[in-house]
């Protein structure tokens, strides 16, 4: 059996506001690479999405602006870039949907 593995690529101007919003709010965040993983002639499949670390709150990244947040138990509603940065310039994890 073969498994393919490909990374999927952040845009750069995404890339740049999202470390440009952790800049601006003197806070670390950590980008790591998604992929999609799988098996030739199949219809099985693996999306390990794009993920974005901020002060131990886990963010997902879909797309070029669909930016959801993962908390202690449940998936929380879809952010846009400008909600994202709200959230972490006032330091609170995010509102539920």
């Amino acid at each position: 059996m073969n498994v393919i593995k490909e990374e999927i690529v952040l845009n750069n101007n995404i890339k740049k506001r999202l470390t440009n919003i952790c800049t601006f709010a003197s806070k670390k965040g950590v980008i790591t690479g998604g992929s999609v993983r799988y098996i030739p002639k199949t219809n099985i499949a693996y999306i390990e999405p794009i993920c974005l670390q901020i002060d131990n709150k886990t963010y997902i990244i879909f797309g070029k602006e669909k930016i959801n947040y993962i908390g202690d138990t449940t998936l929380y509603k879809n952010l846009s870039i400008t909600e994202l940065e709200e959230i972490v310039n006032r330091g609170n994890a995010t509102k539920k949907s």
